[in-house]
Formats: C-alpha cells, structure tokens, sequence
C-alpha cells in the first residue's frame, strides 16, 4: 500500500478528515468550505481538479499553502469560466509513490518531474503543457561553487569533500546533472567520489557554509547564486563556479493526457493556468512558488535530461540515490 496525503482547503463545511482512495493510494481528504458543497452555485457546473506534486517541487512552500494556492487556481476557472471547482491535491512523497499516482490516471493537473517523466516515458500519461518562467527562462544551470583558495579547482578534486545543496525536486536535477557529469568522466558517482552530501533548504544555507570554509563544495542553481552575490559581493569575492551544468528543465506543469469527460473543462483549466499573470489572484499563486508566470513547453525543453539519461546508459549505471547525511533549516 503506498501513503500519501490529500489536502484542501478546510473549512466549517469540510467535517474535518476522511479517509478517501487514489486509485490504490491511500490518502488524508480535506475538503473546503465553498470547495466541499454538494451543489454548485446557480449558473455554475460543478467539476473535481485532481493536482498530484511531490513534496519537494517547490522550494521552501509547504503542502497546505500549496493545496490553498490551488484553491485560487480553482477560484479563477470558476469565476471566470463557469465552474465550481472542488480541489483534492495528492501530495506524494517518494518517487514510486509519484510515479503510481501518476499512471494510475487518478489526477487532472500535475507538477512534473521531468527526470521520472522521460525515464518512464510518461508521453501517453502526463501531457506537459507549461513550463515555469523565473526571470532567466524556462530552464536552469547549476553552478559547483568551492572557495577560491581551497584548491578545488574541477569535479576531479571533489573526491573525498563534502557537498552541500538545496532540497527540493528541480535542484535534483542539478545532482543528477553532477552525478553524470562524473560518470561521464570515469569518477564514479556522487556517491562514491565525495565523502558526503548534506541538503539546505534555502540558498544561503548552502554557500554560506562553504564561504565561511565549514564545508568543501556547494551545488545550487546559478540564478541564487548570482543574487547572493548582489547582495554581499564579498561572497561572489571568496565563493567561485567551478563547473556549471548545461541548461534544465524548470517547474513543468502538465495536464492528464487522457481523455477527460468534459474537454471544455480541460480546456478552462489549461486556459486559467497560462493566464495566471493576468489577474490578482493568479499573481498571488505565482509569487508563492516565486515564478513569473507559466508559458508553453518550448521546442527541446527536456534535451539536457534526455541527454543525461543517454549518458547514463552508455555507462551502465542506473541513476543514484545521493547519500544525505543531514538536513539543515537552511541560512537567513
């Protein structure tokens, strides 16, 4: 049996918690006071938004301001297009977890993990509709950042040092990126060239270790790092890129790709997620899961993971679960 959890928004309608079923997963159900009403409102269709993400697909967002961010995202597709939308955001944990969820079929709206997506190749599942537009595009590189006079000057002097790096889903693109990277050149893999990895929440939770010369090497996605410079330029000073990965995917968004019982619904929904930096309530979800807006899936957009995994086959190797030893709040 694998476990989940189902939230929404709670109200004084919702009767507090129930047990319900995902296709064989079984899940908490919270359901939310306009959300769990039985009747839609005059002039309203009543229709059921089914969200699937893993814990870790948004940096530093817990899963109750996800599923009430959801709620907003419901809150426009009716208002706007003539629905009353009852949300149920399946949070899963585990990668097999997220992957049975996915192909049970028991979901509307997903957040994608675009390394399980092409490795499964999931084209007949998940049909991606949108990526995450940050501010410096639809994809991120990754930065190995060591202290300038440690003498980590390339991944080959990463051998027997401590990494740190950020937890959460699209940073474990960048240690799949690094773990390949020294498979590629004959290193082995993360886990068995360094000595250890330990994760932070926050983006200064990762370099500053490394600045102050408490741990070796930093991982982190180059858009952080160049902020963290900005606001104290002593640390791009001390900290420098010693390799950066190649462009990855960011937050992809996409929407059951098999039929669904009302295509006008499916495509109210698809509509109201790329029109969410139109409307304040829209803005509000977006500058929660600090994106600028969601824009359609470009031409190429998983290239660098396919080209990982091709990688990855050419070595023989199965991708690595990354060894953590401990997880840290994260900096200030």
């Amino acid at each position: 049996m694998i476990h989940g959890t189902l939230l929404g928004w709670v109200g004084a309608r919702s009767g507090g918690r129930r047990a319900c079923m995902l296709a064989g997963v079984t899940v908490v159900c919270l359901l939310g006071t306009a959300w769990g009403q039985s009747q839609p409102a005059r002039g309203l269709k009543l229709e059921t938004l089914r969200v699937i993400f893993r814990e870790e697909s948004f940096a530093g967002v817990n899963a109750n301001d996800a599923a009430a961010a959801f709620k907003v995202l419901g809150q426009t597709v009716g208002r706007i297009r003539g629905y009353e939308v009852v949300p149920e955001v399946s949070v899963v944990g585990t990668e097999s977890e997220y992957l049975a969820a996915l192909k049970s079929g028991a979901f509307d709206l997903a957040v994608v993990d675009p390394w399980v997506y092409v490795q499964h190749q999931l084209e007949d599942v998940v049909r991606l509709d949108f990526a995450a537009e940050d501010g410096a595009g639809v994809h991120k590189q990754f930065v190995v950042l060591s202290r300038s006079d440690s003498g980590i000057t390339n991944l080959a002097s990463l051998a027997g040092r401590s990494l740190m790096t950020l937890r959460f889903l699209h940073a474990d693109l960048g240690r799949r990126w690094l773990d390949t990277a020294l498979l590629e050149a004959g290193w082995g893999s993360v886990a068995s060239h360094l000595k250890e990895v330990e994760t932070a929440i926050k983006p200064a939770g990762v370099v500053l270790p490394v600045f102050f010369g408490k741990r070796d090497v930093a991982l982190v996605d180059a858009g952080n790092f160049r902020t963290m410079v900005e606001l104290n330029p002593q640390v791009g000073k001390t900290v420098r890129p010693i390799q950066t990965s190649p462009p990855l995917p960011n937050v992809t968004v996409g929407t059951r790709a098999g039929p669904w019982e009302s295509e006008a619904y499916r495509s109210a929904v698809v509509e109201a997620m790329g029109d969410l930096a139109s409307t304040p309530a829209g803005r509000q979800v977006l500058v929660l899961f600090k994106i600028k807006a969601l824009v359609p899936v470009p031409v190429g957009y998983l290239d660098g993971v396919r080209a990982m995994q091709r990688v990855r086959g050419m070595t023989g190797s199965e991708p690595t679960k990354l060894p953590v030893a401990v997880v840290h709040p994260g900096g200030s």
